[in-house]
């Protein structure tokens, strides 16, 4: 069995560890780890194919992720978020199927959250942000409404970006894999095991794990301000957020969605977040208060989640 990640990795993977299984010697993994979205991106193959196979399949994902960095990148002139980004009032953007899918899916989060979730925090004034643009999925165009629009979808990108790796490995007959950016985590496959286990980093002592999942086929995040206090903001008041807790942690369908609620959830209280994650049969929640007290939504148990001894 291998041991868990060292305090600084943990530290680099934004509250998240794995502790991971070694299979037989026919599934010896094959990790690869590169550095892109401002964080190390991580992939472990664990099939029982050919290591060729595993590096090209590793290889074929990341130039993947990269190329859909460039699209989103919020601040690129040059990339499609930042080309929407410099739209006037009346003008359009035809943008490829990836950004609008993206969008789309931002779409669906902010009325999923009850505005919790919303891109357009940048956009300045209340009517800008609540009627500056709009997706036309058919014509791939994004029209603007409002002079001052900015659409920041920082909160989900790297979620979406993962799962569009792992649509890479799934393309190449890949079964058993994980993806690691940075916290935002999609776990292919059972792992060795039950599920892939990973590790909730306690937000009072980075580096120590205060809770266990076991998760299979299932998307991982980590929202929480004890790293990068700041960088989440609230809709809201288009401030960094005050959070009443110090980290939340959500497991759900893909991990965009996983990323788009853990961002979400964070601007809320943790009564809020729980209720709202209990309402949502496509997600689950772990939270860590203020004060220390440890919450979950009502169908965490089934990823085995299991506190640990401090």
């Amino acid at each position: 069995m291998l041991s868990g990640y060292s305090r600084t990795l943990f530290r680099l993977f934004a509250g998240l560890a794995f502790l991971l299984l070694t299979g037989c010697a026919e599934r010896a993994p094959h990790s690869t780890t590169d550095l892109f979205m401002d964080t190390f991106v991580r992939i472990r193959i664990d099939d029982s194919i050919k290591k060729r196979e595993k590096d090209e399949a590793a290889r074929a994902a990341i130039a993947r992720m990269r190329d859909l960095e460039k699209k989103f990148d919020y601040f690129s002139k040059t990339s499609e978020i930042g080309r929407i980004n410099l739209l006037k009032k009346g003008e359009a953007l035809t943008v490829s199927d990836d950004t609008i899918d993206l969008l789309l899916l931002c779409e669906r989060m902010e009325e999923l959250t009850l505005g919790a979730f919303d891109i357009t925090f940048s956009s300045g004034t209340a009517d800008n942000r609540a009627a500056g643009w709009k997706v036309d999925p058919g014509s791939k165009i994004i029209f603007i409404y409002s002079d001052g629009v900015k659409l920041n979808p920082g909160g989900i990108a790297k979620g979406f970006i993962v799962d569009k790796g792992v649509e890479i490995l799934k393309a190449r007959n890949v079964k058993n894999a994980f993806i690691n950016a940075g916290g935002d985590i999609y776990c292919l496959g059972s792992g060795s095991g039950k599920g892939w286990r990973v590790g909730i980093n306690d937000p009072q002592k980075p580096g120590n794990i205060i809770a266990r999942l076991a998760v299979r086929d299932r998307g991982v995040a980590t929202s929480g301000g004890y790293e990068r206090p700041g960088h989440i903001i609230d809709p809201a008041t288009a401030r960094p957020v005050k959070s009443a807790f110090k980290s939340v942690t959500v497991i759900a369908e893909s991990c965009a969605v996983a990323d788009g609620l853990a961002t979400a959830f964070y601007v809320l209280s943790p009564e809020e977040a729980v209720r709202m994650a209990d309402s949502m049969p496509e997600a689950e929640c772990v939270i860590i208060d203020e004060g220390g007290t440890f919450r979950a939504s009502k169908g965490a148990g089934q990823f085995d989640l299991t506190k640990t001894l401090q």
